[in-house]
This record gives C-alpha cells, sequence and structure tokens, in this order.
C-alpha cells in the first residue's frame, strides 16, 4: 500500500512539474509575441497566431491533458489515491479545487490581456510622439524644430525596433537641407570666394547631431540599404562649434565642410570623415578607434600638411586613425 502511495506521488509531482514547465514556456512565447517588432504584413494578417496559439492549446489539452486527468481521477478513487488526495490538498473537496483552478486561469488571462492592451497603448503613444515630433521638425519656427528634434530623439530611445530607422532617416535629410547652403557654396560654385563668408553653425543642426549621437550606434547602420560601412550623413556644414560627449561611432561623413570644430570626450569608432576643411580641428580627451580622415582644401585640393589641420591633446585613446593615409600617432 505504502508503495503503490509512493508510485502515484511521484506520478502526480511529475505531471505537475511538467505543466510548470509547459506553463513557463507558454509565457515566454506570449511575452516575446507581445514584445517583439509587429511589422505591417503582420498587422495586416491580423491575429491568426492567437488562433493557431488557441487550437495548439485545445489540441493539447484534449490528447494528453484529458487522458492523465481521467487517470488521476480514477487512481483517486482506490485507498491509495485518497491517502495521497489527503497528503496533497488536505481536506478541501474537489468543487474547490475546481473553483480556485478557474480563478487562477481567469486571472492569467486578466493579466495577459492587461499586458497586451498596455503594449498596444504604449506602441499608440509612441506612434502620436512620432508623429508630432515630424510636425514640430517642419514649423517653421527654430524653438517648434527643436522640440520636434527632441521629441523624436525619445522616440528612439523607446522602441528602437520600429522608429530608431525612420527617425534617422529623418534626422538625415533634415541635416541635409538645413545644411543645404553653405555645403553648395562650397562644392558647386567654380569660382574662389573667402571662407570668412561662411557663417557658423546654427544650434539647430548641433541638437539634430546630437540626437543622431544619441541613437544606439550598435544598430546605426540602415540594413534595408546594406549600408555596412555605417550611417551616411551627407552634406554636414560645421563651423565655429564645440562638440561635448558625442558618440559618432559607425558614421560617415560624406561632402562635409568643416571649419574650426572642438571635438571634446567625443567617441569616434569606425567613423569615416570626407570634408573639405577650412580651419582647424580639435581632438580633446576623445576615443578615436579605426577611423580616418580625407581633407582636401576649400577648393577640393588635397591637405598635405595635416599638422595644420589636427591638433590633438590628451585624449583617452588614439589607434589607427589616419589622416589623408597618414597614420596619426597615439602621442600626438
Amino acid at each position: 500500500m505504502a508503495k503503490g502511495f509512493l508510485k502515484l506521488r511521484r506520478k502526480i509531482s511529475r505531471m505537475f512539474r511538467r505543466a510548470y514547465r509547459r506553463g513557463i514556456f507558454a509565457v515566454l512565447l506570449a511575452e516575446e509575441r507581445l514584445t517583439r517588432l509587429t511589422t505591417y504584413r503582420q498587422r495586416r494578417r491580423g491575429d491568426w497566431p492567437v488562433y493557431v496559439l488557441a487550437a495548439a492549446a485545445t489540441v493539447f489539452f484534449i490528447v494528453i491533458v484529458f487522458p492523465s486527468l481521467k487517470e488521476v481521477l480514477t487512481s483517486l478513487a482506490t485507498p491509495d489515491g485518497k491517502i495521497a488526495y489527503e497528503f496533497w490538498v488536505g481536506s478541501k473537496s474537489v468543487y474547490d479545487l475546481i473553483i480556485g483552478l478557474m480563478t487562477t486561469v481567469v486571472a492569467i488571462i486578466a493579466a495577459f490581456l492587461a499586458l497586451r492592451s498596455y503594449r498596444v497603448n504604449q506602441r499608440a503613444a509612441v506612434a502620436n510622439r512620432y508623429q508630432k515630433g515630424i510636425e514640430l521638425l517642419g514649423a517653421a519656427a527654430d524653438s517648434s524644430k527643436l522640440g520636434g528634434i527632441e521629441l523624436l530623439s525619445v522616440v528612439a530611445r523607446e522602441d528602437y525596433r520600429e522608429y530608431q530607422e525612420p527617425v534617422l532617416r529623418t534626422l538625415r535629410q533634415f541635416l541635409l537641407e538645413r545644411c543645404a547652403a553653405p555645403t553648395e557654396m562650397v562644392y558647386k560654385k567654380r569660382r574662389t570666394f573667402n571662407p570668412a563668408t561662411l557663417p557658423a553653425t546654427d544650434f539647430v543642426v548641433m541638437a539634430a547631431l546630437s540626437a543622431v549621437a544619441r541613437t544606439n550606434w550598435r544598430r546605426r547602420w540602415l540594413e534595408l540599404e546594406h549600408d555596412d560601412e555605417g550611417l551616411a550623413l551627407r552634406g554636414i556644414h560645421l563651423h565655429q562649434v564645440r562638440l561635448v560627449n558625442y558618440n559618432l561611432s559607425r558614421i560617415r561623413f560624406e561632402e562635409a565642410v568643416l571649419g574650426d570644430v572642438i571635438f571634446e570626450a567625443c567617441t569616434f569608432a569606425e567613423t569615416f570623415i570626407e570634408a573639405r576643411c577650412f580651419g582647424v580641428l580639435k581632438f580633446h580627451n576623445c576615443l578615436i578607434d579605426n577611423s580616418g580622415i580625407a581633407a582636401t582644401d576649400i577648393s577640393g585640393k588635397r591637405l598635405d600638411d595635416d599638422d595644420a589641420l589636427i591638433r590633438m591633446s590628451r585624449n583617452r585613446r588614439v589607434s589607427k586613425f589616419r589622416v589623408n593615409g597618414r597614420l596619426i600617432q597615439p602621442s600626438r
């Protein structure tokens, strides 16, 4: 009798452990579905995975759970089963156990629906912030543009899976249009002109570049464009500015116009700058790794004297930093 009781006890324990593992696996699958990126095509298809999951759960209950439950109920009718039942649940009746089980199932379903509703509301709020940021970015006043840039930066950090790429595209196009006037003066005019006539970079451009620098640089490249060399920023104009604590890793500056620029406590990792320069680039307390600069003067002639272009002081680390093909020593 004692042997039969122990055998039944082990069987019930195995059933509970198996149900616990399967329940944890189901919860993880549900959590992954709630938090993953949902594409437009998946949204158009609707909630068919929910129906598939419900059908699979029904089949699982009929094929596995129901026969096991029937076997347990048959075992409970035996004297050993009655002893095991009193050992596990005490004086509670089967009705109380069913009510408790139904209450637990209802609580789990309610928590799942609440989590789903929270996720949907969160995605809607992020979408509204993104739309509001686009509207502010297109406003006439610079103060509105600054608010739009900051709002887009917040959106890119909140939901980088879905919104970091469109935010980067939007800011890249905004920087291109904002810096179009000075870059066209340098690249498209045939005649020479005085570089002193170029305006200083305004605060809106610095704020947009700061928003790009605050995005997750490990996911900064645009996979749909197969851009393995980093994010391309074309036509950036920087003059009489001081950039502090910018992470410019995996950014490729193309057709840039650089004047007097101070980079302080900035990070350059796999960064490439192709620019026409008419000032001095100062790097102070920066971290530079596997980066390079291809610099020409304002008329497009190669700058052979990079000593007059680059000033470096008290940098944290300089490794594989080249200026016009020449390796810059870390001691500089």
